[in-house]
């Protein structure tokens, strides 16, 4: 067996300012990460990674507009072995929102992110898995959406819709290769991701000591591979990727007992890029009920203790093909909160 040792260490500072209806901010962080084997001649990877951001949000009466520029600078080394590049990249990030409180409470909100993520030393080193020619994902994403309370707001009740469209180029993926065991990190050239993802809320309190919480989502996700026309995998859905997914929570409340249920369904998935009928993953819905006690204590401290029933009518399925997932099970847990 191999023993894997990561070292971290982080640093940062920021400030923060604001001049009548301008507020700005920034920020630098640097961390240090290494990771070694217990194996001789194991690569031993060190990360030392500088950013530094700075942004602002103006106000104008029910328009917010924030906009904010990052850059990272990314010095990799391997004392034994084959090293990720050196790299710098500058991301932009700009944002617009939009409230209108008449005849209801409508907010509006649009913005656009450029983004880019290193390789995580797993994904470069790990033993039969990591790749180190790895290139790193970058994206541009933009987002579209609302949230409304279509009556009052004594009604509790909230809806959220947001669209979402992203090109993705380099974008990392783990697939199998040899067998169900050996997996292989690979970037796929370009992916196109788009859709939209809603939301439904309701809170409500029914009597003196007794709450009622529950919410409803679903999101629809088109993630194809758009690397190669000629690719047999062109424009179908990226490994793993369901299209549809959905939950739906209840919660139920007195004083400092209450009642949970959820119940999540995934659509069916693609065990490899290729989408036809030998390597499709099925569908699956599970159900997890549970009850719990929140108890204050002294200076607002609190215990909590939740018990839940997970996959209650054990439902036999799995997220990776071959991979079955526990059938019912319990989980309990103890926390307690200092304030």
């Amino acid at each position: 067996n191999t023993t894997y040792t990561n070292d971290f260490f982080d640093f940062g500072l920021s400030v923060q300012r604001k001049i009548r209806k301008l507020e700005t901010y920034g920020g630098l962080e640097s961390n240090y990460n290494r990771l070694s084997f217990s194996t001789i001649n194991s690569a031993i990877p060190e990360r030392l990674t500088n950013l530094g951001l700075i942004g602002g949000k103006y106000k104008i009466k029910r328009l917010i507009i924030e906009s904010q520029i990052s850059g990272q600078s990314i010095h990799e080394s391997n004392k034994n072995g084959q090293k990720a590049n050196d790299l710098f990249r500058v991301n932009p990030f700009i944002s617009f929102q939009r409230e209108s409180l008449k005849p209801m409470k409508l907010t509006i909100n649009a913005w656009y992110r450029n983004s880019f993520r290193m390789p995580s030393f797993n994904e470069l080193y790990y033993n039969n898995i990591g790749n180190v020619n790895l290139k790193p994902e970058e994206a541009n994403q933009f987002s579209l959406g609302f949230s409304v309370l279509p009556f009052s707001k004594k009604a509790g009740l909230k809806l959220i819709v947001n669209t979402f469209y992203n090109e993705v180029k380099n974008q990392i993926l783990a697939l199998p290769t040899k067998n169900l065991f050996v997996w292989s990190m690979q970037n796929i050239g370009e992916v196109k991701n788009y859709g939209f993802e809603s939301r439904i809320q309701w809170s409500k309190e029914i009597k003196e000591n007794w709450k009622f919480n529950t919410s409803t989502s679903y999101t629809l996700q088109y993630a194809l591979d758009f690397s190669s026309s000629t690719s047999p995998t062109y424009q179908h859905q990226v490994a793993y990727m369901p299209k549809h997914l959905g939950n739906f929570d209840i919660n139920v409340s007195f004083k400092e007992f209450g009642v949970s249920s959820s119940l999540m369904s995934v659509s069916k998935r693609y065990s490899l890029n290729e989408n036809i009928l030998s390597n499709e993953v099925s569908a699956f819905t599970t159900l997890d009920l549970g009850v719990y006690l929140n108890h204050k204590m002294m200076d607002n401290n609190s215990l909590r203790l939740h018990f839940m029933v997970k996959n209650v009518f054990d439902v036999s399925y799995n997220y990776i093909r071959y991979f079955v997932m526990p059938g019912r099970n319990f989980l309990m847990t103890l926390s307690y909160a200092i304030r």
